[in-house]
């Protein structure tokens, strides 16, 4: 186009102005690129930790369910032990007093005793383990 003089200053501003334009136009639409990529990593990033978290949740209760289950069995192994300690007291308390009825031999009162102190051997060293197990090295077992 022709243009007069005066004219012809306005019209560069107008093509400076636009110009301006349409490159703020460009920088904000890759911007907004930019901002839309970054938000889809995030997203995808949040849904990785929380897929992460869970199985991390999960591996911890399987790891608190078998700590409470190897407690658990401890404890019934005890309780088990202390039965049979008391089962074979009573098996000797039993056979004490058969022997006083029937009158034993000096023989068969000396086996009986000598299993007892057996008896009572593995129930000392099931308590010994039993403290060791526990960590209460320092506490003294009771007698049978």
């Amino acid at each position: 186009m022709i243009c007069f003089v005066p004219y012809k200053v306005v019209l560069s501003e107008n093509c400076a102005n636009s110009d301006q334009v349409t490159m703020w136009k460009n920088k904000y639409e890759q911007l907004a690129k930019l901002y839309s990529q970054l938000r889809q990593e995030h997203l995808d990033l949040l849904s990785k930790f929380k897929t992460m978290q869970l199985k991390a949740n999960s591996a911890q209760e399987a790891i608190d369910r078998k700590e409470r289950m190897e407690r658990e069995m401890k404890s019934k192994n005890l309780e088990l032990a202390d039965m049979i300690r008391e089962r074979d007291r009573a098996r000797y308390e039993l056979d004490r007093l058969k022997g006083v009825q029937s009158r034993k031999t000096g023989a068969d009162r000396r086996a009986t005793k000598r299993n007892w102190r057996n008896c009572r051997g593995n129930c000392d060293s099931r308590r010994r383990r039993r403290t060791i197990w526990s960590g209460q090295r320092d506490q003294n077992c009771r007698p049978c």
